[in-house]
């Protein structure tokens, strides 16, 4: 009969084993604890930018510049067709941009500035990049200025906040007439750019058409006379797709561990399991990060109560966060201010153990699309090189071998 061994590996710390080893230990032939090699178990973990990062229509718009980082938002309305016959008797536009609750950075004095322009190239999600949007003016070049805004945003949930300013009714009028008679039709893009501004000093989110709540977002209300111009009547033509597109120019070193929302910044953990045999059994395994205060972010909402952990069968798919194999569950702990990921974490790793020599990798996500896309609250966490080994990322693995 073959003897069965259990082993418990502990990586980052000196301390006894916890409760992830503790009932094993009556069934336990032998214990075998390492510590402080994190170098060799998990060799690097580093922070780095998804590309594409942007998403439409989650709810959410987000506009301003808060110190190194800066958010746009590109908006393209559904025109209707089929009323280009009110096109010259359009009376007034208005665009109404509506705040949402959410802001970070100096929400005080509260400055944002922005301005409004015309959209004259086609862009996707897929292929516009940041950059496109806030280091370059192609999107919108040869387009008109719509409008400009300078100074602050009551952020109630409110519509008596709304924020509402003339739109041109001679390019509504254009809009109109080209859905309607296909004139330059695959060369109007029906929509505009909001672009923060220097002065800024706060990014405020305003609300964006949801697809998966179906909710209003930004709209332009047209008013226009009928046929015997006595009369004033009415239209809301809402968007069509709303999108973010925010970048940041803080600069992330190899061992940086950090989350961002918006821009999309997320975290590579990268396992060297080899030292486990090849048909072990990962029974647990613990993972616990250490939020790094001082280098953390927040807006006007708190951390987080769980971020997340996925697991990709190939890095492409890991850039792209696409097709995950397991996502593992870190809970927040307010009072050591930790992450701790522990079911399912063993998933994984047996996989790596048994499929792939003990090589691979863990990404680390908001995973909630309203902290993933709709804000840009920023979480830091200690590196498996700081100074402070108690704060290192500790990893806990309890497995069996024949």
């Amino acid at each position: 009969m073959a003897a069965v061994a259990s082993c418990i590996l502990i990586v980052g710390c000196n301390d006894l084993p916890t409760e992830v080893g503790t009932a094993f230990l009556q069934d336990t032939i032998g214990i075998s604890i390492v510590a402080g090699q994190e170098n060799r178990i998990m060799p690097n973990a580093y922070s780095y930018a998804v590309t594409p990062a942007a998403e439409r229509n989650t709810g959410n718009i987000l506009i301003g510049i808060n110190g190194n980082t800066r958010a746009a938002a590109l908006i393209r309305f559904n025109v209707p067709i089929g009323m280009a016959d009110i096109a010259d008797r359009i009376e007034n536009c208005q665009l109404h941009l509506i705040p949402n609750t959410y802001a970070i950075g100096d929400t005080i004095s509260n400055q944002l500035n922005f301005n409004i322009m015309e959209v004259t190239s086609h862009w996707t999600q897929e292929t516009t990049t940041p950059e496109d949007v806030l280091s370059s003016d192609l999107l919108y070049a040869g387009g008109m200025e719509i409008a400009k805004f300078s100074g602050t945003i009551n952020r109630t949930d409110s519509l008596t906040d709304t924020l509402i300013m003339d739109f041109p009714k001679d390019l509504l009028a254009q809009w109109l007439h080209n859905i309607n008679d296909g004139t330059n039709i695959t060369d109007t893009v029906w929509g505009i750019a909001i672009i923060p501004q220097a002065g800024s000093n706060i990014i405020n989110a305003f609300k964006s058409y949801s697809s998966a709540a179906a909710t209003p977002g930004t709209f332009i209300k047209i008013r226009y006379w009928d046929t015997a111009h006595t009369t004033l009547d009415s239209f809301n033509m809402l968007s069509a797709e709303e999108t973010t597109f925010a970048a940041t120019t803080d600069e992330y070193n190899t061992e940086d561990i950090v989350l961002q929302g918006a821009t999309r910044t997320h975290s590579r953990f990268n396992f060297n399991l080899s030292e486990v045999p090849q048909f072990a059994s990962v029974n647990l395994a613990e993972l616990t990060l250490t939020l790094d205060e001082a280098n953390t972010v927040l807006g006007n909402k708190p951390v987080p109560e769980q971020i997340y952990m996925h697991y990709f069968d190939d890095t492409t798919s890991g850039e792209k966060l696409t097709h995950s194999q397991a996502v593992i569950v870190g809970n927040y702990d307010s009072t050591s201010k930790t992450y701790t990921f522990r079911s399912f974490l063993n998933y994984p790793l047996n996989k790596f153990v048994r499929q792939q020599k003990g090589i691979g990798t863990l990404v680390l996500t908001f995973g909630s699309l309203e902290y993933e896309y709709n804000q840009l609250n920023k979480l830091a966490f200690y590196g498996l090189n700081a100074t402070d080994i108690a704060k290192r990322p500790k990893f806990r693995i309890v497995y069996s071998a024949e």
